[in-house]
């Protein structure tokens, strides 16, 4: 069973630096959303379907290449991190199950919190 938890954090969070080298992200004035890791490759015709049971705060990125025939897909991150105009700021992570996706001993974000704080929703899809 895959599990989604998704939990308010204290913000600002620099996206750039949450996705770091290998992660993706897509940000402006410090609105956007940055993740790192895989969890899925979803064609586009097959993202609205994925996502749809992953619950409202998973994202799927990617960016469509300038050749117009040229095969591409989009990346559904295990761990996300999204900051609204408004300044609150989601941290999504996907994983085999909700026991293991939060460990206290695994810094959650750029500050290196190691304490789970805010409000979780968790949420069990297939």
């Amino acid at each position: 069973m895959t599990a989604v938890v998704t939990r308010t954090i204290p913000g600002p969070v620099d996206l750039v630096a949450f996705a770091g080298d290998n992660g993706r992200v897509m940000v402006r004035d410090g609105v956007g959303v940055a993740g790192r890791g895989v969890w899925r490759r979803v064609t586009p015709t097959d993202a609205d379907a994925v996502l749809a049971g992953l619950g409202d705060d998973v994202v799927a990125i990617g960016a469509r290449p300038f050749a117009p025939d040229a095969p591409w897909d989009l990346v559904i991150a295990t761990h996300q991190i999204r900051v609204d105009p408004d300044g609150t700021t989601r941290e999504t992570r996907i994983g085999d199950d909700d026991a293991t996706i939060f460990r206290h001993d695994e810094p959650t974000d750029p500050t290196e919190r190691t304490e789970p704080t805010g409000t979780i929703t968790l949420t069990d899809v297939d």
